[in-house]
């Protein structure tokens, strides 16, 4: 209502004033409401869920690595370049680890990037950060190594995990700094996950950046058609090429009669010989075609003598020419006196991993009827000659009783500290795991060098590495997302993974940290100087922790932040709008 109006009518009661804006509201609601908040078959607060890469990756991640490596000098810098590029890698499932180009380029490091640093920083950072920077680090590599998990087998004791995981993050970041627990919407973000998890299932299933790479294809559609209307041309050709894969891959439809009916043998092994096709359609699972348990790869032949020039022959090993000469096993073809054995340098386990010679897996116990689990590193791959029976000679390590003192991840020791090698099968390799050496313990030191070579040349510059001390402890890595879902099922090992709460009277922790802040903030607004001396309010400068790189050309604006009366609230569920008929 406007102004004259008031005047001339000289004022309303508030009855009227309501009837009238109800009945605005009522014949205008595309002027009130969000038209997305109207939709019939989609409620936006319901179907929206939380994206793990912007919100986790490019947020939580972000933030900590950029109040990380923000107050370095070079000499940090230097050293965690070079503990990072030692990294042990087996399990990860990552790219290769390029750790000066993560420092050149710190402040614009995108998913990929951020993806190593949550699952490798708790390792390298333990001296480099303050406690508080350091429990934050390591509460969210717990947190995205929980959601990161392709499947789920309990649904509320993972949901569970995921809300203490999520609380431990929100308060280790108000440790830090509080305010951006009210200016960074992100961190509000996750406490939507558990309701969107128990909607959509595991949120890796709606990433939607494992989408993006399809926007080629969508492009292509447009380009290769009339341009009379695209839309319909980019429709029909998506549907005639999703309709060919159902067929190709085996799927049922049904026909006018009501039955249904499936391809033919000769559709389905034309598809099975046709390498493009599987390529294209990504169809070969459905097929058979991955590779089994128990494939093996050998150990590549050199092809030529250096000395004599002729070709080598591949060799053979007898049995007690081997590592399982001397170790553990309940198999009878392994002692056969006439097989001989091939080295190979990588065997499928039984979850479908390709492990390596020095791979950190999980093997079913000796005993048949036995549900126990042995942890071990792989020192041997053997294959039969035939490619009959393949094995895995295996150097056992146990979970010790306590967490690691500073990583609060389980640590491997061998028993009695003595090396006890098992040979198993490939059936009774469960799965493979990421594990780093305790060089916190060893007390590990950047002090060897390496020549550094591009392109197979020595480029004559000199790189320092790691020099792992020779002591048999290693660590877990449980903020790596490779079969993170399967090492939560190990029978004994849940016990050391739940995730517990760094602050159980939450609410008394969110009232005094509030608290503080407001007292700081009233502190900083009295004690800084206003015009013509006079003290007055002022901007607080970013903390450390997460100010950002400034330029001189232009000057952002500053959000004010206002103090609130608690840092956390108990947030209520997502409004269910109501929906237009």
């Amino acid at each position: 209502m406007s102004r004259e109006r008031q005047k001339r009518d000289g004022g309303q009661g508030l009855e009227a004033v309501e009837t009238e804006l109800m009945s605005f509201v009522n014949t205008h609601p595309d002027a009130v409401y969000n038209p997305f908040l109207t939709l019939k078959y989609c409620d936006i607060t319901q179907d929206t869920p939380v994206e793990i890469l912007h919100t986790v990756l490019l947020g939580v991640v972000k933030y900590s690595w950029h109040g990380t490596h923000t107050t370095w000098k070079d000499v940090e810098k230097s050293l965690y370049a070079a503990r990072l590029q030692s990294t042990n890698t087996k399990g990860l499932s990552i790219p290769a680890i390029r750790a000066g180009y993560i420092m050149q380029y710190a402040n614009s490091l995108i998913g990929r990037q951020l993806k190593i640093l949550v699952q490798t920083n708790a390792f390298h950072v333990h001296d480099l950060v303050t406690e508080d920077q350091y429990q934050l680090i390591k509460a969210t590599g717990v947190l995205a190594a929980l959601l990161w998990v392709p499947e789920i087998r309990d649904m509320d004791e993972y949901l569970n995990d995921v809300d203490i995981a999520v609380a431990n993050v929100l308060d280790s970041a108000a440790l830090i700094d509080p305010s951006k627990i009210i200016a960074k919407v992100k961190y509000h973000i996750l406490t939507h996950a558990v309701e969107d998890i128990r909607r959509f299932g595991p949120l890796i299933g709606v990433a939607t950046e494992s989408y993006e790479s399809f926007n080629i294809i969508f492009r292509h559609c447009s380009i290769l058609s009339n341009h009379l209307s695209p839309s319909r041309d980019i429709a029909y050709q998506l549907a005639k090429q999703e309709t060919f894969k159902h067929l190709i891959s085996g799927g049922w439809w049904k026909e006018e009669d009501g039955k249904y009916k499936q391809p033919g043998v000769s559709l389905q092994r034309y598809v099975g010989e046709s390498a493009m096709l599987q390529q294209l359609y990504n169809v070969s699972h459905r097929l058979g075609a991955k590779d089994p348990i128990g494939h093996t790869v050998l150990v590549p032949v050199p092809r030529k003598d250096p000395t004599t020039g002729q070709a080598n022959a591949r060799q053979s090993y007898r049995f007690e020419e081997t590592e399982a000469r001397n170790a553990l096993t309940n198999s009878v073809e392994l002692k056969r006196p006439e097989l001989a054995w091939f080295k190979c340098k990588s065997i499928v386990a039984n979850s479908g991993d390709e492990c390596r010679v020095g791979s950190w897996v999980f093997v079913r116990g000796l005993d048949q009827n036995s549900v126990t689990t042995l942890a071990g590193r792989v020192l041997e791959i053997l294959q039969a000659e035939g490619g009959v029976y393949s094995f895995a000679v295996v150097e056992r390590f146990q979970v010790a009783q306590a967490l690691h003192p500073k990583f609060d991840m389980p640590v491997l020791v061998k028993p009695f500290n003595e090396t006890t090698k098992v040979a198993v099968a490939a059936k009774d390799i469960l799965f493979d795991f990421n594990a780093q050496h305790d060089c916190y313990t060893a007390r590990c030191v950047n002090s060897g060098t390496r020549a550094l070579t591009q392109e197979r040349v020595d480029s004559g510059n000199i790189e320092r590495y790691v020099e792992h001390q020779p002591i048999d402890r290693y660590v877990i890595n449980t903020h790596a997302f490779h079969n993170a879902h399967r090492l939560r099922s190990v029978p004994g090992l849940r016990e050391y993974l739940r995730p517990t709460l760094l602050n159980p009277d939450r609410r008394q922790f969110h009232q005094e940290a509030a608290s503080a802040f407001r007292q700081s903030k009233a502190a900083a607004v009295e004690t800084a100087p206003g015009q013509d001396g006079v003290p007055g309010p002022a901007t607080q400068p970013p903390s450390a922790s997460t100010a950002g790189p400034s330029t001189k050309s232009s000057k952002k604006r500053k959000r004010k932040n206002t103090a609130q009366s608690t840092i956390f609230t108990v947030l209520p569920p997502r409004a269910v709008p109501s929906q237009s008929v």
